[in-house]
């Protein structure tokens, strides 16, 4: 099981497993890190949780990457899961479990940027960077989440 948390994360990863051949892993969503706790807990309760193999909790950094490592870990021992000691990394366990901060476990930010990353090289990129100057010249701001707004 793979978990994120919001529709953003549920979207690519299904699209990244489809794309992959990947079939067995069930992707879900956990409402934003204020719910996690709450999502975890219910998980527990599930009928079949027992027989869960393994579990992926991905979180973006948003502006500490570290902050939010130790808040999903916490979480996750709070609730009796084995956790890893570093972002990207599992700990075998029941469940296995693994954690992810977006984009890449050490720096501020989120999946977007992991994506803008990929496309960093596109032909079209300069043109959405004109076209967002254009909307704070013309606006007086921009969006206030451009990684997202740039995706």
């Amino acid at each position: 099981m793979l978990i994120g948390e919001g529709k953003d994360e549920v979207f690519i990863f299904d699209a990244l497993l489809s794309h992959l051949e990947i079939e067995e892993v069930r992707v879900e969503e956990y409402g934003g890190k204020q719910k996690l706790p709450d999502y975890l807990d219910a998980l527990k309760l599930r009928p079949g949780f027992a027989n869960l193999i393994s579990l992926g909790v991905t979180r973006d950094a948003d502006t500490n990457a570290l902050n939010a490592f130790t808040s999903v870990r916490n979480h996750l021992n709070n609730r009796g899961f084995a956790t890893p000691n570093i972002s990207g990394n599992i700990q075998p366990g029941t469940p296995t479990v693994g954690i992810m901060i977006f984009p890449d476990g050490q720096n501020a930010g989120m999946l977007e940027d992991v994506c803008l990353e990929a496309w960093r090289s596109d032909v079209l990129m300069p043109c959405i960077d004109d076209y967002f100057e254009c909307v704070r010249a013309a606006k007086g701001n921009g969006p206030t989440q451009i990684s997202k707004a740039r995706v």
